[in-house]
């Protein structure tokens, strides 16, 4: 019985498969750049198709697209997250929660990395010579 629940347990986890990861680091990026993005992707690993319902960020300085159709048994999709630098000097951490009609119901995706400053007038020298 208690193999059982455990094999339910593990089954549905795994019907969501996140190829490469939940978590992906930038590393160092420069602010004067511009937005950076990161395509996470996602297989369908169920018997069954589900949908992507919703996709939510913890900041406005993270957005996300993602598909509308259904996701079929096998099927691989791929989430674009986009972080827009700007105004975000240093470490930043940034979670994206993706919403399903799978039995997993929210997935939780991460970006991260270090923002260096633009550095505005620190140039300036080095173009006039």
């Amino acid at each position: 019985m208690a193999l059982s629940a455990m094999w339910f347990i593990l089954g549905s986890a795994s019907e969501l498969g996140w190829i490469g990861g939940t978590v992906f680091s930038f590393g160092e990026i420069e602010e004067a750049e511009g937005m950076v993005q990161h395509r996470f992707l996602l297989r369908n690993n169920s018997s069954q198709a589900f949908c992507i319902t919703a996709v939510t960020t913890s900041c406005g300085c993270t957005t996300a697209e993602y598909p509308r159709e259904a996701i079929e048994p096998g099927d691989t999709v791929a989430v674009v997250v986009t972080f827009n630098p700007e105004g975000r000097r240093g470490k930043f951490r940034q979670r994206i929660q993706v919403h399903t009609t799978s039995d997993s119901g929210m997935n939780s995706l991460f970006v991260k990395g270090y923002v260096n400053p633009s550095g505005e007038g620190e140039n300036n020298d080095n173009e006039s010579n």
